[in-house]
């Protein structure tokens, strides 16, 4: 296992042809400069046998058009919750607006929804 300070000693070290990995973890911004630089070689899914147990969300991502070199490898939930004696219905719908704006993918329940 190899560790880098940042992304860019990463690219710079698989530039270099220093290293040779068989799985690499990079962030989805370099994802273009790996694919183009031939740094990472396309999956051959026939080799993943639960690839197709992925849900179809993440079948496609933006970062990896036709998921041609990634794979997803985890799935994650926040949660929130707050005292109703310290929030009060109007702190919440300003929460929810906030939330709604500012994070992709998370929602709110109204206090009062079971």
């Amino acid at each position: 296992m190899t560790t880098f300070e940042n992304m860019d000693a990463a690219l710079a070290k698989l530039r270099s042809g220093q290293l040779n990995f068989d799985v690499f973890f990079p962030t989805i911004d370099v994802m273009g400069q790996l694919a183009y630089g031939k740094m990472i070689q396309p999956l051959n899914h026939s080799y993943i046998p639960n690839i197709a147990q992925a849900w179809p969300d993440f079948t496609n991502p933006f970062y990896d058009g036709k998921w041609q070199y990634t794979v997803p490898y985890t799935i994650y939930t926040t949660g929130m919750a707050w005292r109703k004696d310290h929030v009060n219905e109007l702190e919440h719908h300003e929460l929810h607006r906030v939330v709604a704006r500012h994070c992709r993918g998370v929602g709110l329940r109204r206090p009062d929804h079971r």
